[in-house]
């Protein structure tokens, strides 16, 4: 009886340690470092206090310490968001790997808070940043320019797919080779094109499904062709598993090591800049750049959105930037045009 009882608590034990890894595992590790980073800001901020003591007149003033900083009110948001997690989800335990212990109300919510981020909105409210969109012919003039290195050959390989496949930052940083490796992707190479599968995505953090999406071969531009590209890129590298894209230094042979999303935001940056064009590109206008351009190729939306693996049309529109020209204006297709 007693035995049996004992080996009952042992394994309690043993459920409870991975209750508490599963409470972990609620946000990715990406979010995780995000929060705790803006939890110590809170922390820093009010010292001697104890942070887990705030009230809703200390979150406030946080606020404003902020915005006279010249933090974007959409960025003062975000951070209010993480500070309502910190305190009602995470609690004072999560510091001692006990997530959920020690939670409170959080002060955030209070009427004093929200007036004082509308009034911040009012006062230094200014347009969301967008990265603008690479269209095509941007996209083969920067592929064009890379040079015949290792560096360059890997970049050529990351944006002719992260443009063709209209995948994200993460997507490509998680991109294996071949299936059943540690990412969250991986590829399919033939003559007839690639084929990404992805197991998570932005819209399926729990990997309740495949999403699967296409890029053809283009034969008839060999310098942009993506199974050119990929090939030539992992016989140089000599992958055949195992992440995709790695790291170069000046070095004959990468690095065994998954590129970084900071590494493939400044890949793109840098490959753009080269060409001439506007500072306000990132890894995203890859993605924004792929769907503006099947856009304004007439192709129908919701086979956009099959590509870009959205939801609902109106999230797809948020990507679909177009230029604008006056020839783009309703106006052009009316008689006020003679």
């Amino acid at each position: 009886m007693r035995k049996d009882l004992t080996v009952a608590v042992r394994d309690y034990a043993a459920l409870d340690k991975r209750v508490t890894e599963y409470q972990f595992a609620e946000l990715s590790p990406l979010s995780r470092e995000h929060y705790d980073g803006i939890w110590q800001s809170f922390v820093n901020f009010a010292a001697p206090k104890d942070a887990w003591r705030a009230d809703d007149m200390d979150v406030a003033r946080w606020l404003a310490a902020m915005a006279a900083r010249g933090v974007s009110p959409q960025t003062v948001k975000s951070r209010v968001s993480a500070i309502n997690y910190m305190f009602e989800r995470a609690g004072k335990g999560a510091a001692y790997g006990r997530p959920g212990k020690g939670t409170r109300p959080s002060p955030a919510r209070e009427l004093i808070v929200r007036q004082t981020f509308r009034g911040i909105c009012r006062k230094h409210g200014r347009p969301i940043g967008r990265r603008l969109p690479i269209l095509l012919d941007s996209l083969e003039h920067m592929i064009t320019a890379q040079p015949d290195t290792l560096l360059g050959i890997r970049n050529r390989a990351l944006l002719v797919l992260g443009w063709g496949a209209a995948l994200r930052s993460r997507e490509l940083e998680m991109m294996d080779a071949a299936p059943r490796g540690s990412g969250d992707g991986w590829i399919n190479l033939s003559d007839e094109g690639v084929i990404v599968t992805l197991r998570r995505s932005k819209s399926n953090r729990e990997g309740r499904r495949l999403e699967r999406y296409g890029v053809p071969a283009r034969p008839g531009v060999p310098m942009c062709c993506p199974v050119r590209l990929l090939r030539t890129w992992m016989e140089v590298a000599e992958i055949s598993k195992g992440p995709l894209f790695l790291i170069c230094q000046t070095r004959v042979t990468p690095l065994r090591r998954r590129l970084q999303k900071q590494s493939i935001r400044k890949a793109v940056r840098d490959a753009a800049l080269e060409i001439g064009l506007d500072r306000m590109i990132g890894a995203h206008s890859l993605r924004s750049g792929c769907l503006t351009w099947l856009d304004m190729q007439g192709v129908n939306p919701y086979r956009i959105m099959k590509h870009s693996g959205h939801q609902n049309v109106h999230s797809l529109l948020n990507y679909i930037t177009p230029p604008m020209t006056p020839a783009s204006s309703p106006l052009s297709e009316t008689i006020w045009v003679r």
